[in-house]
């Protein structure tokens, strides 16, 4: 009998141990909650906060701002920025991140983010957002996609890097074509023969082309590859296989091959045709918000429209920048508090007026705020585009997207055709993305 019961005692302790280690990180979270509140109310001082970001001297101005913003809402709180150019920011991230001392907030941006979602090195935020019952729903489709790996939140979203179609008004009226509508897509074929009509060759030389970009044309070429419904990978966040090869996926690359075409010989890249419109000779180009304001500053009569479809509402390819909060930080709380209110409707309005990017409501794109911050210039594609928004893969290094920028070149100088092109992916390709993670 004394057996028996002993064994129900113990069993009673190993169902409560369980129920408390299934509960300890949420309790963990509330426990923070309640201390930090305490100890703010006992002593009066402000709990300082890093925050690290890349950046240039006017994005660094336009998060001063925003984080102004934040202190007068969050009085207790006192944010101080650490901006560094974007090559060293990610060295000085690399270095801290060995030694336990990364800032207590650190940014992030999907093109790199998944080496860094290492628990332990930086927290798991599910449990802060399901206690304080965070509506991510409400954010544009896909955003919480590219902070989630095995079950664990990264990462809260900042802005989202979207690329619409941008055109030098002036060249579009030389040709007699009309502007494309700023909430209603080309269909890729429509842009491509107006992009084959704005280029101009004499002789051997383009003296004007249809497309380019202000920065890596290849690059940015890639978001030809969902316009029929295809993918390159089967996930987002650390895909472990390229899935192009698919009848969908085909079309998409043949769309790249076409615009061998409309853009100027990859040889003269980088020289004849940097600067996106800036560059009088270029009609159109993909760019961020970020480039509009030395768009305006050249001179330059543009507008703004979604991007091509291949099929109606195809999947808008774009980036998404975010913080992360550091295991090490000593005041977890008062750093969500941050990383929360960024992400609120009132941080995001912040963002969307300092030109940062592209909020993650879309409600907010038609906000004067945002829609009209850059003087006649209609932004309400924007709209159209995070409604259809689609995040770029997470790879832990960047050898597979400069494999695939490198033979996007091949496909436009007709090294390779598309069948070339597709067997180079899943082949050499997805050798690549196999030794990422070995």
């Amino acid at each position: 009998m004394k057996k028996k019961l002993l064994s129900v005692i113990l069993a009673g302790f190993m169902v409560m141990g369980c129920l408390a280690g299934c509960t300890s990180n949420d309790q963990t979270v509330e426990n923070e909650k309640n201390t930090s509140e305490t100890e703010q109310a006992e002593s009066g001082e402000k709990t300082v906060i890093t925050v690290a970001r890349w950046g240039t001297d006017s994005e660094k101005e336009a998060f001063e701002n925003i984080f102004a913003e934040f202190e007068k809402a969050h009085p207790e709180i006192d944010v101080q920025l650490d901006f560094r150019p974007w090559d060293t920011y990610w060295d000085m991230i690399n270095v801290n991140m060995s030694g336990g001392m990364l800032p207590d907030i650190v940014s992030v941006s999907t093109q790199l983010g998944s080496k860094y979602y290492i628990p332990g090195v930086f927290e798991d935020l599910a449990p802060y957002i399901e206690r304080d019952e965070v509506k991510t729903e409400e954010f544009a489709q896909n955003v919480m996609d590219a902070f989630t790996m095995d079950g664990k939140v990264f990462g809260f979203p900042n802005d989202i890097s979207l690329y619409p179609l941008c055109y030098n008004k002036a060249l579009l009226d030389e040709s007699g074509i009309a502007y494309p509508a700023s909430d209603n897509p080309l269909t890729f074929d429509e842009y491509y023969e107006m992009a084959k009509k704005l280029t101009k060759i004499e002789g051997n030389a383009y003296t004007q082309v249809g497309f380019a970009d202000e920065a890596r044309t290849a690059f940015r070429l890639q978001w030809l590859f969902p316009m029929y419904g295809g993918s390159m990978f089967d996930q987002t966040v650390n895909p472990t296989k390229i899935t192009i090869d698919t009848p969908e996926g085909r079309k998409g690359v043949e769309a790249i091959a076409k615009m061998a075409d409309v853009v100027a010989p990859v040889a003269e890249w980088g020289k004849s045709w940097d600067g996106g419109l800036q560059n009088s000779a270029i009609a159109t180009c993909t760019s961020g918000i970020w480039m509009f304001g030395d768009f305006k500053k050249a001179g330059v009569d543009f507008g703004v429209a979604p991007m091509p479809e291949g099929i109606e509402g195809s999947a808008v390819t774009g980036l998404i920048n975010g913080f992360m909060m550091a295991s090490n930080c000593e005041n977890k709380e008062a750093a969500w508090q941050v990383l929360k209110w960024l992400s609120s409707r009132d941080g995001q309005l912040q963002v969307a007026k300092n030109g940062v990017g592209t909020p993650i409501y879309s409600e907010l794109c038609t906000d004067p705020a945002f829609a009209n911050q850059i003087e006649g210039v209609d932004l309400s594609a924007y709209s159209y585009m995070l409604d259809h928004f689609q995040p770029l893969a997470m790879m832990p290094d960047d050898s597979l997207n400069i494999f695939i920028e490198n033979k996007i070149k091949d496909l436009l100088e007709g090294k390779i055709d598309v069948n070339g092109f597709i067997e180079a992916m899943t082949g050499e390709g997805q050798e690549i993305l196999d030794a990422m993670y070995q």
